[in-house]
């Protein structure tokens, strides 16, 4: 095997050298800002794929440094996760001083404890779980004493309730789940210095409130257990048979383990998504991103519809989202291409520079029109505008506005008193009878008078 691996090996590197080299060719032809990576056929491999999905992704140049000679592309970095980022950040001594029993804390807090338990408890009821376990024999206990119910601390309030009455009663009239005043009285935001004032203050009463809840919880329970030694009760093992002492415990360490299993996932989590944005270049320091290829990855464009697909194509380097008025002969020239072949909208190529400008002259007066520019949606929808809709005595959509420059050109060099047959009509739309007035039917009349001395 060792006589395989090594040749092996040195292909491989020499592929992944070669690899490099073709695709640093590449890349060295869309050094510029909006520019799209196009990955040839031989290096189609490397393109980055979905992390979700697994399809190619289109790479798009956001910026480049000024010296193109230093450019580092962010694939040419060591790339990090949060399984990396992990065990290295936990190594610092002001965040281990934090994360040093958090499992713990959480698990013993009233709203995690109780409910966890209680629910692997019904499910150490099952049988199957104490399968191979050995049952414990329960331990003999003395005479319980009756608990005493703990007093109440001073100053105890439910932290939802807080910001509610007392001295802050009437401060505010807005507050988030926790409690937390959101607004103050009469609407306005609560100041950022005033917020991390109340949020000191409302965290020490939510720590008092907790802290008692625990104790009255275990109060509870031992009042439970109290009550049940004096009326002389039997411990019910249920249908597990296995002493509840024994489930209760083992429940208790199985409740550990999952809150530090969760907190665990949702460190890594985390982790992950510092990662995306320490990888994407968010984290740089000033010197690493002078050098530094910002890029884009966005998926493959889909789209089947012609209009959008033009007006995305022209928008290509702009990234926008929009176009200019001006570049709607380029629009048309687009659709007449018919990139997707689908044959709808060849025609709007045979829209003429006259009538081009026209309608430009038009779209700019049109409320979609800002600064110049029509957002994708709205342009669509101009463009293939079925109805003739008037707005302030001005037309909305394309076919509209091409109607209203004929019948404009016809005002003004034809007179509307003179009425034509559907036959002029016909001759006028065809480029015959050019003065646009009726004939008469004369050319008929002459045609019939032969037609009668023929036969």
């Amino acid at each position: 095997m060792a006589a395989l691996k090594k040749p092996w090996d040195k292909w491989l590197a020499a592929k992944q050298a070669y690899d490099a080299y073709k695709l640093a060719q590449v890349r060295k032809t869309c050094m510029e800002a909006n520019a799209t990576v196009e990955y040839t056929e031989e290096i189609e491999h490397l393109r980055p794929k979905s992390p979700t999905g697994g399809t190619p992704m289109v790479v798009i140049v956001e910026s480049v440094p000024s010296n193109i000679e230093k450019a580092v592309w962010p694939d040419e970095l060591v790339l990090i996760t949060g399984a990396k980022l992990d065990p290295k950040v936990r190594k610092d001594k002001a965040v281990a001083k934090k994360a040093k029993g958090v499992e713990a804390n959480c698990f013993k807090s009233a709203s995690v404890h109780d409910k966890l338990v209680e629910k692997l408890m019904a499910l150490s009821n099952d049988p199957a779980v104490w399968k191979d376990v050995k049952v414990q024999a329960p331990k003999k206990k003395g005479k319980m004493k009756e608990p005493k119910e703990p007093k109440e601390p001073k100053g105890l309030m439910d932290p939802k309730e807080h910001f509610k009455q007392g001295k802050h009663d009437g401060k505010f009239e807005e507050y988030d789940d926790s409690g937390m005043p959101t607004k103050e009285a009469g609407g306005g935001e609560v100041a950022e210095k005033a917020l991390k004032s109340l949020q000191k203050e409302f965290d020490g009463v939510k720590k008092t409130w907790d802290k008692h809840q625990e104790t009255m919880a275990k109060y509870q329970k031992d009042l439970e257990e109290f009550t049940k030694q004096e009326a002389g009760e039997q411990t019910d093992d249920g249908p597990s048979g296995v002493p509840e002492p024994q489930r209760q415990a083992a429940c208790e360490v199985a409740g550990l383990e999952v809150v530090m299993q969760l907190v665990h996932k949702f460190v890594l989590e985390h982790g992950d998504e510092l990662a995306v944005e320490v990888n994407r270049g968010d984290k740089d320091p000033a010197d690493l991103a002078a050098v530094m290829v910002k890029q884009l990855l966005e998926v493959e464009d889909k789209t089947t519809d012609p209009v959008l697909k033009a007006l995305k194509k022209l928008d290509k380097m702009k990234r926008l989202g929009a176009t200019s008025t001006s570049e709607l002969p380029e629009v048309f020239k687009l659709l007449a291409e018919d990139e997707l072949q689908v044959g709808t909208h060849i025609s709007f190529g045979d829209i003429t520079e006259e009538e081009t400008s026209y309608v430009v002259s038009k779209l700019e007066l049109m409320s979609i029109t800002n600064g110049g520019q029509v957002l994708h949606d709205d342009l669509k929808i101009f463009i293939e505008g079925q109805d003739m809709p008037l707005k302030d005595g001005q037309p909305e959509t394309l076919s509209a506005c091409l109607t209203a420059m004929h019948i404009e050109k016809f005002n003004k060099n034809r007179s509307a008193d003179v009425l034509m047959s559907p036959r002029s009509w016909r001759l006028f739309l065809g480029g015959g009878a050019p003065n646009g007035g009726d004939d008469g039917g004369k050319k008929d009349k002459g045609k019939t008078k032969k037609d009668k001395k023929a036969k």
